[in-house]
């Protein structure tokens, strides 16, 4: 276990202070941080132990802390390694089209492992999933070789979520980036769609719009290759950067038009088979309570977990958070109360960063009424899981 939780507490600081040093630290260094609502589930990842900081926080890290990075109590090898600097490579040979084809099998089971029980017993897996695969590219012939990278860019992907749904975006773009490589290299021109549409949603769950509005319509531009599905996530993005640009109107008009067509026949979309009219209802809602507008949440909040798939416990636990917020927002506490303890207790089970944040700001919303014995309670439950 790392030491990073007593380094800070020696200092009298609390995760918060720690990240305004960090803040303060990283601008003279030339660089930036993201917004302190996602580097906070990221820093209690890092204190207990889910999730290891890439090699520059770890240098911060021990910068501001004035000690050595291995006084950190990190493991060293912070990046996998792989084929380049371990020289291991697999015989051309023995890189066949049933070995790609094993390893495509094995996608969906990582993937419906998440939407289960979250990302933390799935990342490790799925990063030395992808390390085997860069490995074999290395030696790979076409046009075995292009399967191999199509394989790649969905694993690559999966694992830029996972990481992201960690609290690690850093990790999560530079996974993304090497997925959206390999699915140039392949040609796969659905598979560039949806990794720009995912580039988006790192880019607004770090609070930036800019990004995630053009990456958004990158997704868009090439319509004749998308799917229903895929078209209407890549329109969640655009409604998600619109909230929070502020513009109503447009983000009106994505969402409704995600909705429109989230449910229509095409081709079979298999990495988008969670993209749901109630997923879309889920992240429509998101974005109007950032409008602050509680009212068209709730709506959408009630009508998509009154038909939730039973399996996906993950994203319903950051639904019913959602909707606890929008109750608090419109002022009804007693159902505020009832869906965040419904919300806790799936984050309990299915944890990720997404359903802390969510609960996080649950709880700081939940502060005006500190005072009544069920909302105490309730956010101190909060404040100990985050």
């Amino acid at each position: 276990m790392n030491r990073l939780a007593e380094l800070r507490q020696a200092h009298g600081w609390s995760q918060q202070k720690l990240y305004l040093e960090m803040a303060k630290q990283a601008q003279i260094d030339g660089q930036a941080l993201p917004a302190w609502t996602s580097m906070k589930p990221r820093i209690s990842f890092w204190e207990n132990g889910k999730v290891v900081p890439e090699a520059p926080r770890q240098r911060l890290l021990a910068t501001v802390l004035q000690i050595e990075v291995h006084e950190l109590g990190f493991d060293e090898t912070v990046t996998p390694p792989t084929a380049a600097t371990t020289g291991s490579t697999v015989p051309s040979a023995a890189i066949t089209p049933e070995l790609v084809r094993h390893l495509g099998s094995m996608f969906s089971s990582f993937a419906e492992t998440d939407r289960m029980i979250g990302p933390r017993m799935v990342l490790d897996v799925v990063r030395a999933q992808c390390q085997m695969i860069e490995t074999l590219c290395v030696s790979a012939r076409q046009p075995v070789r292009d399967e191999l990278l199509k394989v790649g860019a969905h694993y690559f992907e999966l694992g830029g979520w996972l990481a992201q749904d960690s609290g690690d975006f850093e990790t999560a773009g530079s996974l993304s980036s090497k997925a959206l490589d390999m699915a140039y290299q392949s040609g796969d021109t659905w598979m560039i769609s949806y990794t720009f549409m995912r580039r988006s949603n790192i880019a607004t769950d770090n609070g930036n719009a800019a990004d995630g509005l053009s990456l958004a319509h990158a997704a868009l531009r090439d319509g004749v290759h998308l799917g229903p599905k895929l078209a209407a996530l890549s329109l969640r993005q655009l409604a998600n950067a619109q909230s929070l640009l502020g513009d109503e109107k447009a983000c009106s008009r994505a969402i409704d038009e995600a909705l429109e067509i989230v449910d229509e026949t095409g081709d079979p979309e298999p990495f988008a088979n969670y993209c749901t009219s109630q997923y879309v209802q889920m992240e429509g809602a998101s974005a109007w309570l950032r409008l602050g507008r509680p009212d068209r949440a709730a709506t959408l909040l009630t009508s998509a977990l009154d038909t939730w798939p039973s399996g996906d416990q993950r994203d319903r636990g950051i639904g019913v958070a959602r909707l606890a917020t929008a109750h608090t927002l419109a002022g009804d506490i007693d159902a505020a109360c009832e869906a965040g303890r419904d919300a806790l207790s799936i984050a309990n089970t299915a944890p990720s960063a997404r359903a802390i944040s969510e609960l996080s700001r649950l709880r700081n919303r939940l502060t005006p009424w500190r005072r009544i014995r069920e909302v105490a309670e309730l956010t101190d439950q909060i404040r100990t899981l985050t």
